[in-house]
């Protein structure tokens, strides 16, 4: 061990011997041991020659430190989703109800115009709408199997809540925000610098869907899937997206496909 943990030693120790036991010693044995530990991966250090400096023990494996994850202020460009590409991922989250992936298959259903606050755009007349209580979300649109009626709201809203797919107009998100003003002032997108969600890919697709300038992927979005496109609105100050959320365990699945279907056509629908 070293000079100095000798000395932080025998402090403890003439402590101990005025009061009584060895309370004092013993923390900082512990302390010096986690030291140690924390260093050279070993609570128990060697010293050199001398006996002042603790060095490495060759004996001792090197601490094993995980990496983090890479994160690009610049994202890949290309496809964000092929829907004739096969997609696997671990699953993670929450789980997605039963007769929401027991309808994979059926035909998409007719859409009705919805009319917010500042935009307008068409959604299957089978999507909920209400408040899903985050600022940062002005328009949200829950996926149901059955058409929506003001007789059946309530009870769909109870069971599907949080166990299915949302279609949402973001906005005040520092994300979306950032790439959509990076795309407006370079042509391409980019990360927040610090962002614990950050987009791995994006596909450029202004003037070939509706109004949107760009699609991107979010990746670490609370255990979920996340894709969003960035507009900017006529006169707003910020930009926003029109994103759809969706539980990991319908990757790879009809039902991602078919959701992905209806996020292109009311995409294209957004009107401001």
């Amino acid at each position: 061990m070293g000079l100095f943990d000798n000395i932080l030693k025998k402090a403890g120790a003439a402590v101990d011997s005025k009061i009584g036991g060895s309370q004092f010693t013993d923390a900082i044995n512990t302390a010096l041991g986690k030291k140690n530990e924390a260093i050279y991966g070993t609570s128990e250090g060697t010293t050199d020659s001398s006996g002042n400096a603790p060095i490495n023990n060759p004996n001792q494996a090197p601490a094993q430190t995980q990496a983090a994850p890479a994160r690009s202020n610049t994202p890949e460009k290309g496809v964000v989703f092929d829907f004739n590409k096969a997609y696997t991922a671990a699953y993670q989250g929450g789980e997605t109800h039963a007769d929401i992936k027991a309808d994979d298959s059926t035909p998409i259903m007719s859409y009705k115009n919805y009319k917010g606050q500042d935009l307008s755009f068409d959604v299957p007349v089978n999507f909920l709408d209400f408040d899903s209580g985050a600022l940062e979300i002005s328009d949200c649109f829950m996926y149901t199997p059955q058409e929506v009626n003001d007789d059946n709201y309530d009870e769909l809203y109870e069971k599907y809540f949080g166990k299915g797919a949302t279609l949402q107009v973001v906005r005040m998100s520092n994300t979306v925000e950032h790439a959509v003003e990076s795309y407006l002032n370079s042509g391409a997108v980019a990360n927040r610098d610090g962002s614990k969600e950050y987009i791995s890919v994006w596909e450029d697709v202004n003037g070939s869907c509706g109004k949107m300038l760009f699609k991107a992927k979010v990746e670490n979005y609370y255990n979920k899937v996340f894709y969003f496109y960035g507009f900017k609105p006529e006169g707003g100050s910020t930009g926003a997206g029109f994103a759809i959320e969706y539980n990991k365990d319908i990757v790879g699945t009809p039902l991602e496909l078919k959701l992905h279907r209806i996020f292109e056509a009311v995409a294209k629908t957004v009107n401001y």
